[in-house]
């Protein structure tokens, strides 16, 4: 809960806001790690919240559709369906290949039995 909370100055990267009640926080900036620099982003009055309190939302909704509890969740639930999907992929190139060899047997024993009635006339 960060009712009430002084965000200025820190640092919330890979945060899961999901839980998160932000309500009357104040927090004029906030410090971001990318390609290994620090980068300050700054914040009017009640922005902080607006920003993050819609980040919430969307990781609610995202929560709802993939059953988890955070983005984490659905990229192992997108994982495992791509390798299920692999896996199925799998089982419809072995079944080509079985149709493939019961095609070509077929053929076989057609020529055979056009050969035996040849030489049965």
């Amino acid at each position: 809960m960060l009712t009430g909370a002084n965000l200025s100055g820190a640092c919330i990267d890979n945060a899961n806001l999901s839980g998160w009640v932000i309500k009357d926080v104040t927090c004029s900036h906030i410090l971001e790690a990318k390609s290994g620099k620090q980068i300050k982003i700054e914040f009017g009055p009640q922005e902080f919240e607006k920003k993050y309190m819609q980040i919430r939302k969307t990781d609610e909704m995202i929560t709802d559709l993939s059953g988890g509890n955070s983005m984490t969740d659905l990229q192992r639930l997108v994982e495992k369906y791509e390798k299920r999907m692999e896996e199925l992929e799998a089982q419809i190139g072995a079944l080509r290949h079985k149709h493939d060899i019961l095609l070509e047997a077929a053929r076989l024993l057609e020529e055979e039995a056009q050969k035996a009635d040849v030489s049965t006339k």
